[in-house]
C-alpha cells in the first residue's frame, strides 16, 4: 500500500485542483499503457522466452522509422539529445527484458509494483546529474518507495 502515495510524491503530485485537463487525460493515458504492457508481458508463457520481447521492440523500431519518413525527418540520431534519446530507449528495453524475465521467474504483482516506482529512479538521477533539488513531497515519496520495496523484498 505505500507504492501508489510513494509514486505520486515522487512524481510531483500535489493535487488535481492545479492540474489541466491535459496533464490528468495524459497521466491516466500513461498509467493504463503502463498497466496493458505489464499485463500483456505477464501473459506470454515462460516457454515463449524473450521472443515476444524482441517482436515488439522490432515493431517499434519499424514504427519510428515510418513515422520519421511520414514527417521527412530523419530517424538516425544525429545530435547529442536525439543520441541520448536512443540510449534512453536501449535502457528502457534493456528494463523490459529484465522486468519479463522477474515476471517469467516470479509473481507479475510483485514485478509490476516495483516496475512501476520508475520516477524513483527519474528523481534521483535528476538530483544527482542536474543537481535539482528534492522536493519535499518527493523526499516523503522516496522514503515511501523504500518502505514499498522493504515490504516486497520481505514478502
Amino acid at each position: 500500500m505505500a507504492a501508489l502515495p510513494a509514486i505520486w510524491l515522487v512524481s510531483g503530485g500535489r493535487g488535481l485542483p492545479g492540474a489541466g485537463r491535459r496533464d490528468v487525460v495524459n497521466g491516466l493515458g500513461a498509467g493504463a499503457g503502463f498497466g496493458v504492457q505489464f499485463s500483456a508481458l505477464g501473459q506470454v508463457p515462460p516457454e515463449g522466452g524473450l521472443l515476444p520481447l524482441a517482436i515488439s521492440q522490432a515493431t517499434s523500431v519499424v514504427a519510428i522509422v515510418l513515422g520519421a519518413a511520414l514527417v521527412s525527418a530523419p530517424w538516425i540520431p544525429r545530435d547529442r539529445w536525439s543520441r541520448l534519446g536512443a540510449v534512453a530507449g536501449v535502457l528502457a528495453g534493456i528494463a523490459t527484458v529484465c522486468f519479463q524475465l522477474a515476471v517469467q521467474h516470479g509473481l507479475l504483482t510483485i514485478g509490476a509494483v516495483l516496475a512501476s516506482l520508475y520516477p524513483v529512479v527519474t528523481v534521483l538521477l535528476a538530483a544527482a546529474v542536474l543537481r535539482e533539488r528534492i522536493q519535499p513531497a518527493q523526499g516523503a515519496g522516496l522514503v515511501l518507495a523504500a518502505a514499498a520495496v522493504a515490504l516486497i523484498a520481505l514478502g
